[in-house]
């Protein structure tokens, strides 16, 4: 009836439903503006896809072998990804074969340095000529200083000498 005054439960309904209605406008409101924000977003990256688009076309007017799809792009990046492998394993080969050879190297030096003082000593000098030859150095009477420091340790080098089998890519016959 239009006398009826209003009830502690009604008022209490009234004002939750007043509260929840401004909550759902703030959220409108902050929709509102993420929407705004989105289609700002949006529309930069359109530009961006149009941008990349035009780069790449004109990357395959000069790069005739470049590819055309994304397809032959991942078939690409496959193969630089395994040739990058097969490269870093090279890399790894070599270092271990760089590590044999300079230990090989440091034994030869090793092995010249006793040999040098055992020539200096006069009461070993015959002993110092044969010690020479054993070690592989240079024969009739000759210096071993010009001598490659590999070439004075007979069989002391673990990796394989240079353009030989098994030696670095690209070497074999470089050594005649």
């Amino acid at each position: 009836s239009p006398g009826r005054r209003p009830t502690e439960s009604s008022k209490l309904t009234e004002a939750t439903l007043k509260q929840e209605l401004q909550e759902v406008q703030a959220q409108v409101t902050r929709d509102t503006f993420t929407i705004k924000a989105e289609r700002v977003k949006q529309k930069q990256l359109k530009k961006d896809i149009n941008e990349a688009k035009k780069k790449f076309k004109a990357m395959v007017r000069h790069d005739k072998t470049a590819p055309t799809n994304v397809a032959g792009l991942q078939k690409q990046l496959a193969f630089c990804e395994d040739a990058e492998a097969r490269l870093k394993a090279q890399v790894a080969d070599l270092q271990s074969d760089l590590a044999g050879q300079t230990r090989a190297l440091e034994k030869a030096q090793a092995q010249t340095e006793v040999q040098e003082k055992q020539d200096r000593a006069p009461a070993g000098r015959g002993r110092a000529a044969a010690g020479n030859a054993a070690v592989g150095g240079a024969s009739g009477g000759a210096s071993s200083a010009g001598a490659k420091p590999s070439a004075l340790v007979a069989g002391a080098a673990t990796a394989p000498p240079m353009g030989v089998a098994g030696g670095p890519p690209g070497a074999a016959g470089a050594q005649a």
